[in-house]
């Protein structure tokens, strides 16, 4: 590759600046590029990610050197190292871990669980006039049945080995100089227990504490696996933007080379379902490209990356930073217990809905909290969203994009909050609404959904011999007519001298006792169960997929 000589030319741009100050740039590269550093004459190395490379210049040439890397063919974008922190709590927790047996500001939460703080966990109790804040999540947790456990990522700092929490595994990206930081690696646990030092297990308890365990709060997801990224550090609670993408691709199962070491780090063993970033940086309301590249890959993957909103410092309404103010995100802000704007979170067109972020019970090395922020909305609506995923897991991120912003409460006050406050049991609801299924339903009646007093019709005197019936469930309105099986030749018509009525129903279901898997059979709404007043001549062929009139 041409090398750039270009130092007269930032030298002029830097004259203003102190030689000895530097700044970084995160370059994000094309597949197979040489070292950008290596390239000009003006930059030097500082990180080397693989797809992402960090370069330091003088200070005051930032925006000439941008430009002017920009312009290099291996280079696909070139943008300021900004920091990315952990949001800094609008107030200080309310600590519970000596406090562990609490009593409820409200009556209505059900003892489902004998977690010591479940019954501060406000968001759970049933939405009414009483509970405008609340999101109806025992209800949705409780008619639950996992069909395929879900797999979340958290990027964050602050994770904690405790028994009430399972990480599958992680991994550190962390590389700023502080008190407590750790070489990049899969060692990704704190070393430091105090609040900031615990916010990202702080944040994974509210998604997938362990539920009916004794301890702490009980989690949205009781089944989930769970992986840490650690993109931020502690004292201060901070990193940059390189390290966050490359703590997110690694997270997608995106390869991500160790910038000490120079080998590749070990992919993630399993690809997240959720990832969650309850993270920002101060003040870049712009969302940069190498970021933006990344969270596209996770959402070309089905992948859901939920974000918070952010807090703000007490000044008033902020604009949101990224990675709210990133595309294919969807953006959570903070409600209280009354149903309102939480007085620290940002608001603005970008937010997609809220959930509740005020005295929200967490648990963690450190013990019981009750925290504040849009930090923990984030982690709440993203269990709530993976609580129906896990169920039908036919759905899109995308799709339940769409179903989550529909499936809200509103406001009791407060504006530009998304659409409002996520609803677990109208997001069931909704979901299984959008659900579209044939009009009738062929089964084999082991495959039926029915009790056990139904079974024992299902058996033939002779043995369990289930060869010769059906069964069919019918999804659709009879409007006063009867679903009608017949026996068919090719015309499927009922004129056809080959056709006979053999059973029918009204619903929801019915059996079929004498089903020949070597005949043709249809259906048709009919005035009578022998076959006579259907809606039309012509039957619709009645096979395991399904039919629909």
């Amino acid at each position: 590759m041409k090398r750039i000589i270009l130092t007269s030319i930032i030298t002029a741009a830097a004259s203003s600046a102190m030689a000895a100050e530097r700044a970084e740039i995160i370059v994000e590269v094309a597949p197979g590029a040489d070292n950008i550093a290596a390239q000009v004459d003006f930059a030097e190395p500082v990180q080397d990610w693989g797809s992402t490379e960090v370069v330091s210049v003088d200070a005051g040439s930032v925006e000439a050197s941008i430009k002017l890397l920009r312009q290099l063919d291996d280079v696909i974008s070139a943008e300021p190292n900004e920091t990315v922190n952990a949001p800094t709590p609008p107030e200080q927790p309310l600590h519970l871990n000596r406090v562990m047996s609490v009593t409820s500001s409200s009556e209505t939460v059900d003892a489902m669980f004998n977690d010591p703080l479940f019954s501060r966990q406000y968001a759970w109790e049933t939405y009414n006039a009483q509970n405008p804040g609340a999101s109806s999540v025992s209800h949705a947790v409780g008619v639950s049945v996992p069909y395929r456990p879900l797999t979340v990522a958290v990027l964050d700092n602050g994770f904690t080995d405790t028994s009430s929490f399972n990480w599958a595994g992680g991994y550190n990206f962390a590389t700023s100089s502080n008190s407590h930081s750790l070489p990049i690696g899969p060692d990704f646990y704190a070393k430091d227990i105090n609040f900031e030092g615990v916010h990202g297990q702080e944040v994974a308890s509210v998604i997938g504490g362990a539920q009916n365990d004794g301890l702490g709060n009980a989690g949205v997801l009781g089944n989930a696996t769970f992986y840490a990224s650690r993109v931020l550090g502690v004292d201060p609670a901070s990193n940059t933007t390189a390290v966050l993408v490359n703590g997110l691709k690694w997270a997608i199962g995106e390869p991500v080379t160790n910038p000490d070491t120079g080998s590749a780090i070990p992919p993630i063993p399993e690809i997240p379902d959720i990832v969650n970033m309850s993270l920002g940086n101060d003040s870049q309301t712009s969302c940069p490209a190498a970021l933006q590249s990344a969270i596209d890959t996770a959402h070309s993957k089905g992948i859901l990356v939920v974000v918070a909103a952010g807090n703000t410092d007490g000044t008033g309404t902020l604009q949101l930073t990224y990675p709210a103010s990133c595309n294919n995100v969807l953006v959570v802000g903070a409600t209280d217990q009354q149903g309102a704007a939480a007085s620290f979170s940002k608001s603005g067109a970008a937010i997609d809905l809220s959930a509740a972020g005020q005295d929200i019970p967490v648990y963690s090395s450190a013990g019981g909290n009750q925290v504040n922020g849009t930090s923990f909305s984030a982690p709440l609506a993203a269990g709530i969203i993976g609580n129906l995923w896990q169920d039908i897991p036919g759905f899109t991120a995308d799709e339940l994009t769409s179903l989550a912003t529909g499936a809200v409460n509103p406001l009791t006050s407060g504006t530009n909050m998304g659409t409002g406050i996520l609803d677990a049991s109208k997001l069931q609801e909704d979901a299984i609404a959008s659900i579209d299924p044939p009009d009738f339903e062929l089964r084999h009646p082991l495959e039926g959904i029915v009790g056990a007093q139904d079974m024992l019709a299902f058996l033939d005197r002779g043995g369990a011999n289930y060869g010769h019936k059906r069964e069919v469930r019918i999804n659709t309105s009879m409007a006063g007519k009867k679903a009608v099986v017949f026996q068919t030749d090719d015309t499927q018509s009922i004129a056809s001298g080959g056709t006979t009525a053999i059973q029918g129903a009204s619903g929801p279901r019915f059996l079929v006792d004498s089903w020949d898997s070597a005949k043709q059979y249809g259906i048709q709404k009919c005035s009578s169960v022998s076959g006579t007043g259907c809606s039309a001549n012509t039957l619709v062929p009645l096979d395991m997929p399904g039919a629909s009139l």
